[in-house]
């Protein structure tokens, strides 16, 4: 605090004898230039604290910042994209039921899906071929080539 109540001492002090300067001096060319001279001195002393400052900190500091910045964005981006995954899988799933469901078939399927592209898919169907059916739906029109059909346990 003691380096900044200086500073502005210094300045206001500055800015008094640079005032008394100009009203004392006559008005010709060799006023003006004791002026500008005063002048020129005054922007020295607003300007002597920029001279302290350590800029190999700040360079620091802005590697830190920068490696900070970049793991947030990571993380963010993954989470978002488990986000869309999980959203995508709900949407897929619903799609699938509702099909199978036209088709008069009772069954369960839970979609895998991995950085936003379709990874599986299992159906859980009764006996028959209800099971194959689904997967064709699956295959055709979802466009999961991985499906896995496993007989649904009607007694759990």
């Amino acid at each position: 605090m003691n380096g900044i109540s200086n500073y502005i001492y210094s300045v206001s002090s500055m800015a008094v004898v640079a005032s008394i300067i100009a009203v004392l001096l006559p008005k010709n060319t060799a006023g003006r230039i004791s002026i500008m001279s005063v002048g020129i001195i005054m922007t020295a002393v607003i300007v002597s604290p920029i001279k302290a400052i350590d800029a190999g900190n700040i360079s620091g500091y802005m590697e830190e910042t920068q490696r900070e910045i970049s793991q947030y964005t990571r993380t963010a981006s993954e989470k978002n994209q488990k986000i869309c995954d999980e959203i995508i899988e709900e949407k897929l799933r619903a799609y699938i039921l509702q099909r199978s469901n036209e088709e008069g078939i009772k069954c369960d399927v839970a979609i895998k899906f991995e950085n936003g592209e379709p990874h599986y898919a299992e159906v859980f169907a009764g006996g028959g071929r209800d099971g194959d059916k689904v997967a064709e739906i699956i295959r055709g029109e979802c466009g999961i080539a991985k499906v896995e059909v496993r007989i649904k346990n009607e007694e759990a």
